[in-house]
């Protein structure tokens, strides 16, 4: 493992006599290294993130924004989004990977094409990492399903929130926590809705009002004779799974993921691990994630995770409630003064691309950190 510039590597003599590599990587001399390969290569980079992360994310929510359509109405054209930019993210993984390794080679400037075309012969192995780091982040939204609904902010129906200045408190709150566990550019948000609501057997189940407090409540409220009789089932949560301990699971589940999947761009790009890959599988790269993320479990969990979901809150709170209030209270009433029809999708799509925008090069700054990470390590 070569020393970082700058940084004594000196050894606690149990672990030199042991013969291993001893302290970890400092986490200000890391984000020197990242914001140096960020700028060293900023065309590459900003393409990777853009093109990457954002496009097709973009794309996904200005067309459910401006239409209304839902997955359930366009289910081909979603899930094709869906997988697209699933695809898309690994290999802006990859390419952003192979730029920040190529810094160890120190062999000058590389061109976007180069760290694409690296990344695509290495598809197999990162477009697996991403769907199951994808999948596990999923779960996790899926996880927090009976809080939201046991706190009321989603219908006990679980039917979609109607997007109103009214509901700003309860919409915001819901998206921040679904953007804390999925991030701003997950391909499959659009998704979690419709999952939520195949999956309500096991969240909710219906129980009949007693007779006599039906009746009751009948009369109070000077209903019709006729309808007096029918009783109107309603929605409780199932008993069998706690609000708290499902969001804890669903959160374990994350940290989980975001622990033990962090390096494996990094591990599909390396040689090393190229030719491990030709004999082992695709997931030989997750398996060599894991064991590195294990044997440098604090400095993993001190680091990249931290970075990791300090930058997920950061997006859950600063672009996700600050899109939720422009377009639920600020549009509106700009659309309302000006007159201009044209205002309120306006806004809508500069919030979405803003959003992605930064969101995109958020992840691009995480994952050339992660492979910085990794180069040290390993």
């Amino acid at each position: 493992m070569e020393s970082i510039p700058g940084w004594s590597t000196v050894a606690p003599l149990a672990r030199v006599a042991q013969g291993r590599a001893c302290a970890a990587p400092r986490m200000v001399i890391l984000l020197r290294e990242t914001h140096a390969a960020f700028v060293a290569y900023t065309g590459p980079v900003l393409a990777g993130a853009w093109f990457g992360f954002a496009a097709c994310a973009a794309a996904v929510q200005s067309l459910q924004a401006l239409t209304g359509l839902a997955p359930a109405r366009a289910f081909w054209l979603f899930l094709a989004g869906a997988l697209a930019g699933l695809l898309l993210q690994a290999l802006a993984q990859g390419a952003l990977a192979w730029l920040a390794l190529r810094r160890d080679a120190d062999v000058g400037p590389a061109s976007a094409s180069a760290a694409w075309r690296a990344a695509a012969a290495a598809w197999r192995g990162l477009l697996t990492g991403a769907f199951l780091r994808t999948a596990l982040s999923f779960i996790c939204a899926l996880s927090v399903t009976p809080l939201l609904v046991s706190s009321g902010l989603v219908p006990v129906t679980l039917e979609p929130v109607e997007v109103s200045a009214g509901n700003l408190p309860r919409l915001a709150v819901a998206r921040s926590l679904d953007a804390a566990a999925l991030g701003v550019l997950h391909p499959f948000t659009a998704w979690v809705a419709p999952a939520r609501l195949a999956l309500r057997p096991a969240f909710l189940r219906t129980q009949l009002p007693d007779p006599d407090a039906w009746l009751n409540y009948a009369m109070k409220n000077h209903m019709d004779p006729s309808s007096r009789l029918i009783f109107q089932a309603y929605y409780v949560p199932t008993a069998a799974l706690p609000a708290g301990l499902m969001a804890l699971a669903g959160l374990a589940v994350l940290l989980a993921g975001e622990w033990l999947l962090r390096f494996y761009p990094a591990a599909s790009i390396d040689p090393r691990a190229c030719a491990a890959l030709a004999g082992g599988g695709v997931f030989q790269p997750l398996q060599q994630s894991a064991r590195l993320s294990l044997r440098h479990a604090r400095v993993v969990l001190l680091n990249a995770v931290t970075l990791r979901l300090a930058v997920r809150a950061l997006q859950a709170l600063c672009l996700v409630l600050t899109a939720s209030a422009a377009e639920l209270a600020v549009l509106p009433q700009l659309a309302d003064a000006s007159g201009a029809a044209w205002v309120l999708p306006a806004g809508r799509l500069a919030a979405i691309a803003g959003s992605a925008a930064v969101g995109a090069l958020l992840s691009a700054f995480c994952e050339i950190y992660d492979a910085r990470l990794y180069s040290q390590l390993r």
